[in-house]
């Protein structure tokens, strides 16, 4: 029964690990910067579309977060903020939730 217990332990982790490769192919090139970073990459966009997700973290001591995410030049960017980021002549949506694989999460 053991080897059962670790042949299906052992599958479940090839099968995130293939999703978590096939989530990269199909979203490109993600890379986690600071926000003065995320906020000139997006002076490089012409008309940048930016998506903010406010979550709240913490189980005693909760704290708001703010997760930004934008696309530059294929090139897909986020951040995460104690504040507000004022992302200047770009449009804003705000999402409700940011869904992403367990490889990028742990940075985010």
């Amino acid at each position: 029964m053991a080897a059962g217990v670790i042949a299906g332990a052992a599958a479940g982790a090839a099968a995130a690990g293939a999703a978590a490769l096939q989530a990269r192919v199909v979203m490109g090139p993600i890379v986690v910067v600071e926000p003065s970073e995320f906020l000139r990459a997006l002076s490089l966009a012409e008309q940048p579309l930016v998506v903010e997700v406010r979550e709240t973290r913490g189980v005693i001591s909760k704290r708001t977060v703010y997760v930004y995410v934008a696309s530059v030049r294929g090139i897909a960017f986020i951040t995460r903020s104690e504040g507000r980021l004022d992302c200047k002549g770009a449009t804003v949506v705000e999402g409700r939730r940011l869904v992403l694989p367990p490889p990028i999460r742990q940075y985010v």
